[in-house]
C-alpha cells in the first residue's frame, strides 16, 4: 500500500461483537453526557426496548437507545462510499479502542456504529465509524467544520474485452473465459488486483443460458474470504488479462452452444495510490466491465 501506516477500507477497523453494552473509553476520556446532545457529538450507550425519558430512536436500523457519557472525538472525516454518492461513512478518531459500539447524534435521532476498532497511526488510538445519507452527511459536515468528500469518476477510457481462453469448451474441464483490459483513456488508473478471492475471483460474475433459458447458478450461502490485494497501475495503452472458470458459477453439464454474459468488477484509484482512512477514502471508483461470449461444449 501507498501508506502502511494507515488503513485502507479493507483493514478499517475490525469488527467486533456487537452486543450494545456501556462503554468505558478510559479514565478522563469522557464527559457527562449534557441534557441536549449537539449534532455530530459521539457517546456510549446501550439499547432498550422502547421510548422513554432520556431515550433517542435509533436511525436506520430502528430501535432504541439511551445516551451515556460523551466521548473525546480525535479526528473526523465525512466521505463517499458510493459512485451516486449517497451512501456516506462519517469516521470519528478516539482516544481509546471501543469495546462496544458507539452512537452519534443526528438530527432528531442517534445512529448506532458500523464498526469500531483500532485507529490510525500518528493521529488516534481507536476509531468508529458510521453510515449516513448524504442529507445526514450535510449535517455533519457542517457541525465537524470538515469539507464532504465525494467520488468523482476514474477510468473513462478502461474498457474489457472478453473470449473464451479455448474452443470447444468440454464437458467435466474446466471452462475459461478472458478479458483483456485495456486503458484506452488519456490518464494513468490503478485497480484492485486480488482481495475478493472466495475459492474463485470474485471481481468476476458470469452469468449462462442457453436458448433464452438462464440456467441455475451455484448457490453459495455466504462465504467468506478476501486475501492479500495490490493496486496496479495502467499508464494509456497497457493491456492486462485476467482468466476465470465460469464453472465456479454455473454447471455446464450437456453439450450444446451458450450464451455467457460476463462482468468484472473493478475498483479504480488514481494511479497507485490506496484509498486510506481517513483522507483518500473517497478516492475510489466501481466500474464494470461486460460482455457476452458465445460458447460452443461438446
Amino acid at each position: 500500500m501507498a501508506d502502511g501506516a494507515q488503513l485502507t477500507r479493507r483493514r478499517v477497523i475490525g469488527w467486533m461483537a456487537a452486543t450494545p453494552v456501556v462503554l468505558a473509553l478510559g479514565r478522563g476520556t469522557a464527559l457527562a453526557a449534557p441534557r441536549r446532545p449537539s449534532i455530530g457529538a459521539v457517546y456510549e450507550g446501550e439499547s432498550v426496548a422502547a421510548r422513554g425519558t432520556g431515550v433517542w430512536a435509533v436511525k436506520a436500523r430502528g430501535g432504541f437507545a439511551r445516551l451515556g457519557a460523551e466521548v473525546v472525538p480525535g479526528i473526523r472525516a465525512v466521505f463517499s462510499r458510493s459512485n451516486r454518492n449517497d451512501v456516506y461513512v462519517a469516521l470519528v478518531g478516539l482516544p481509546a479502542v471501543p469495546t462496544a459500539a458507539l452512537y452519534l447524534v443526528v438530527k432528531g435521532a442517534v445512529i448506532r456504529a458500523e464498526s469500531w476498532g483500532t485507529g490510525f497511526s500518528g493521529t488516534t488510538v481507536g476509531a468508529t465509524n458510521f453510515l449516513v445519507d448524504r442529507g445526514t452527511a450535510d449535517q455533519l459536515a457542517r457541525a465537524w467544520k470538515v469539507k464532504r468528500k465525494d467520488r468523482t469518476p476514474l477510468g473513462a477510457g478502461l474498457v474489457g474485452r472478453w473470449r473464451a481462453a479455448t474452443q470447444p469448451f468440454v464437458v467435466g474441464s474446466p471452462m475459461e473465459i478472458t478479458v483483456e483490459i485495456e486503458n484506452t483513456g488519456k490518464t494513468a488508473v490503478g485497480f484492485q488486483d486480488g482481495g475478493r478471492m472466495t475459492g474463485r475471483d470474485d471481481h468476476f460474475g458470469f452469468a449462462v443460458e442457453q436458448g433464452g433459458k438462464p440456467l441455475p447458478p451455484i448457490e453459495r450461502g455466504g462465504i467468506g474470504g478476501g486475501g492479500g490485494f495490490v493496486y496496479r497501475t495502467l499508464q494509456p495503452g497497457d493491456k492486462i488479462e485476467y482468466v476465470e472458470d465460469v464453472g465456479g458459477w454455473v454447471t455446464i453439464g450437456a453439450a450444446g452452444t451458450y450464451q455467457v454474459r460476463c462482468s468484472f468488477d473493478a475498483e479504480l484509484v488514481p494511479g497507485t495510490s490506496s484509498p486510506s482512512w481517513p483522507d483518500h477514502g473517497h478516492q475510489v471508483w466501481e466500474k464494470v466491465l461486460t460482455g457476452t461470449v458465445s460458447v460452443v461444449v461438446r
